[in-house]
């Protein structure tokens, strides 16, 4: 479980990057939206980001008390 939510929690690793891994992490969850956009409906995209929110602090929580750290940088 820890191992998964490092992955989630590190947005597949982007959050180990040297420079600038927050924006990269930004850029890719733009060009996910600009892509998916069409393809998807309003109401979907706000309940998708609902729980996409909650399991982002379940996973960050988990990883964060994992690695005795109370704000990590990886975590993005």
């Amino acid at each position: 479980m820890i191992k998964i939510s490092e992955i989630l929690s590190t947005v597949f690793y982007i959050g180990r990057l040297p420079l600038a891994p927050g924006t990269w992490c930004s850029f890719i969850a733009f060009l996910s939206w600009y892509f998916l956009r069409s393809h998807i409906e309003g109401v979907f995209i706000l309940y998708a980001s609902l729980v996409l929110f909650f399991v982002g602090v379940a996973v960050t929580t988990i990883y964060s008390e994992s690695i005795g750290e109370e704000d990590p940088s990886v975590i993005v």
